[in-house]
């Protein structure tokens, strides 16, 4: 993917759209815009057009990733899309170049620049584009690592990608260390998760408190062996205290 998008003519700081869920795309996207030094630009999949259209000209966005189009309506006098790839078009693409370039451009790339950018919430206004280097992501998901250990290694990841909680604290984790990610699903789904824990033996799940709530409270929860978690890392809102208790007892 990255040298397709080299050979397409991406350079340097160039900002790329990602309107996308949790999907293995989303993943292989973050890792293939740091290599050009690329701003990978998370937008929330959920966004209208208004939404969706102040982000992308907030930051000056030079392409978009998206799931699907189902129709493409032209104007012009043209009859053709230019520059509209399918993402197994950009694989079959980057299989037959040489990666030459692209190894020269990885080894341009200094631990200041920048790689990706998070819009915050808007609940006091417009939303607003908080951009991280390269530095500043390593030394976090280093530190988690370092801190959490073992319990790090098979992850639990339920929450959104456009979230910096789950791009710092799961996707990113697999850049410093051996690290197995598991996606429940595409959207938050409650037995979705308890199913990957399951399946997958995850040591770990990371999200909001809500997600820790609907699988407590959830009526099927005993359908599940989630034994095998022995973490869990919340953040995004408070949680209150006797919930913690219940969830350290449960």
């Amino acid at each position: 993917i990255a040298a397709s998008l080299l050979d397409l003519g991406f350079k340097k700081y160039d900002r790329l759209a990602v309107w996308l869920p949790n999907t293995s795309e989303n993943v292989t996207i973050s890792y293939a815009a740091s290599k050009l030094g690329l701003i990978k630009v998370n937008i929330n999949p959920a966004y209208v057009e208004r939404e969706l259209q102040y982000c992308i000209n907030k930051v000056g966005c030079k392409a978009k990733a998206v799931p699907t189009l189902k129709h493409v309506i032209l104007t012009g006098e043209k009859t053709f899309v230019p520059n509209v790839y399918s993402y197994e078009d950009l694989l079959r693409r980057g299989a037959q170049l040489s990666h030459k370039n692209l190894i020269e451009r990885q080894a341009s790339i200094d631990p200041d620049t920048p790689v990706e950018i998070f819009y915050t919430s808007g609940t006091t206004g417009q939303p607003k584009a908080a951009t991280l280097t390269n530095f500043g992501i390593y030394n976090l998901i280093l530190s988690q690592r370092k801190l959490f250990g073992q319990s790090f290694t098979r992850l639990c990841v339920p929450i959104p990608m456009f979230h910096i909680f789950s791009e710092m604290a799961g996707v990113l984790n697999a850049a410093v260390a051996p690290c197995h990610l598991t996606f429940p699903a595409v959207l938050p789904d409650t037995i979705a998760t308890m199913r990957a824990i399951h399946e997958e033996k995850c040591t770990a799940l990371i999200g909001a408190p809500i997600i820790f709530r609907d699988i407590l409270t959830h009526p099927d929860r005993k359908k599940y062996d989630l034994s095998s978690l022995i973490f869990g890392l919340s953040g995004a809102s408070s949680m209150h205290v006797d919930f913690l208790r219940q969830l350290e007892k449960e």
